[in-house]
């Protein structure tokens, strides 16, 4: 099919006309998305100047004081205090009574009552060993109040960091959404003036839309962020969780050997391996006192019944007796195999604690170099790439008044600006969170996330 002339005696100039026709009404799309974008975002509440900011140690605190996980933790240790006492003591007495309401013999009169009472003594050292078990069981669920409040503060550091780090996204793309609405001013006012073209116009509207999104992105995560860290502090989850503005922070210059040092003197985990050691050797000592027998001494006090021949019954008195009795561990198969028993569990539990070393210098390794890269990668973009970011946008706007360069690359500087610094506030964010887990692995402080002491 042939175009006619009469639509101008060109085909391509009616081809033109109808792309920028179609094109202008795909513009016309995007401005008013990005209209509607725009009022969206501008609903987002500023998180930092409408609510009080809280300080990593007031969450710390609160969390201390109300985190669900803690408090169960330190019932948990005084259930396990209370049983050192019940290990300690002695079996309760027992008490029997026999009534007889015939007699067996007529002569002999009735038998009516006899009380009977025996307590159960232990061999020698069976109970001060149970004791010192419960005493071990005891200063495990100590420990482990210890893990429910470290794991808790460095949950409450890593979500704190990230919530520092969306904070500062959203602001740094609230800033650069004001200077993309500048650039879309100024393609209208250049389109129209000639000196721009339809792209130029269309990329800066399209930024603006794509800058409206992730705007929307970012709140959403922040309040997921939120949430989280009222879940670690006991509190409702929509309650407003503003964090204070990243700070930079350096760990203390410590080397990875030294923190391999602390592996078996801080880190809980390996305490909690040596304490399942103990109690291994407290359980092969309690197997060897399987071969002694217990004790049990009882007393029986017999009342006469009554007699119809008074002889009888002036010379029938009340009486008691006295007993003793044991068990006797013969089954020597019985008692060898609980010993060998013993013997493997407390082996076993030593394999573990070399084990659990072994696996946490490996994640130390992992951890203390994704610290020391953070630090890196930190002061790569502090001190180098976001400054050169700053000034290359200054230079790029110079340049475009100048007409030295296009629209385009005008974007495109911005863009950059943009990723160096938000690259900049993620490396803040990841040193905060791989210090956590440093510190997590040790049990000491590195650093405190988000700078606070």
């Amino acid at each position: 099919m042939s175009i006619k002339p009469g639509r101008g005696g060109n085909g391509m100039a009616y081809l033109r006309k109808k792309t920028i026709m179609f094109s202008s009404v795909a513009l016309i799309a995007l401005l008013c998305r990005a209209s509607v974008d725009s009022r969206a975002s501008d609903s987002i509440p500023a998180t930092t100047e409408q609510i009080e900011l809280s300080s990593l140690i007031s969450l710390i605190e609160t969390a201390y004081h109300d985190n669900p996980g803690i408090a169960a933790a330190r019932l948990e240790w005084a259930a396990a205090e209370e049983r050192v006492p019940q290990a300690e003591s002695l079996p309760g007495p027992m008490l029997g009574v026999t009534y007889t309401p015939l007699p067996m013999e007529k002569e002999m009169g009735s038998r009516r009552l006899m009380f009977m009472a025996s307590q159960m003594f232990p061999s020698p050292g069976k109970r001060g060993l149970a004791g010192d078990r419960a005493s071990i069981q005891a200063e495990a669920a100590r420990l482990r109040i210890e893990i429910a409040v470290r794991d808790t503060i460095t949950d409450i550091k890593t979500s704190y960091a990230e919530l520092q780090y969306l904070q500062t996204a959203m602001t740094l793309t609230r800033r650069h959404r004001e200077f993309a609405r500048r650039l879309a001013d100024i393609s209208v006012r250049d389109y129209a003036a000639g000196s721009a073209t339809f792209l130029d116009l269309a990329s800066a509207q399209s930024q603006l839309a794509q800058i409206e999104y992730d705007l929307m992105t970012l709140e959403e995560l922040r309040r997921t962020e939120e949430a989280r860290i009222n879940s670690l502090i006991g509190r409702d989850p929509e309650t407003p969780v503003a964090a204070e503005p990243q700070t930079d922070s350096s760990p203390r210059d410590v080397r990875l050997e030294e923190l391999h040092k602390l592996l078996k003197t801080g880190r809980q985990e390996t305490m909690l391996n040596e304490l399942s050691e103990r109690i291994g050797a407290v359980d092969v000592s309690l197997s060897h006192k399987a071969d002694m027998p217990d004790l049990n001494v009882g007393v029986i006090y017999d009342t006469p019944g009554k007699f119809a021949d008074p002889m009888m019954r002036s010379k029938v008195r009340n009486t008691w007796a006295f007993t003793l009795e044991m068990n006797l561990p013969v089954y020597r198969r019985n008692n060898a195999a609980a010993k060998r028993e013993a013997e493997h569990r407390l082996a076993a539990a030593r394999l573990r604690t070399a084990r659990g070393l072994d696996s946490s210098r490996a994640e130390l390794a992992d951890a203390y170099f994704r610290m020391r890269t953070s630090a890196r990668l930190l002061a790569l973009y502090r001190d180098t790439l976001a400054p050169q970011a700053h000034k290359a946008v200054e230079t790029a706007e110079t340049l475009y008044n100048s007409g030295e360069t296009t629209f385009s690359s005008l974007i495109e500087v911005q863009s950059v600006w943009l990723n160096f610094n938000l690259a900049l506030a993620r490396a803040r964010a990841d040193l905060a969170r791989n210090t956590a887990s440093v510190e997590r692995l040790t049990g000491t402080v590195i650093l405190a996330a988000g700078g606070a002491k």
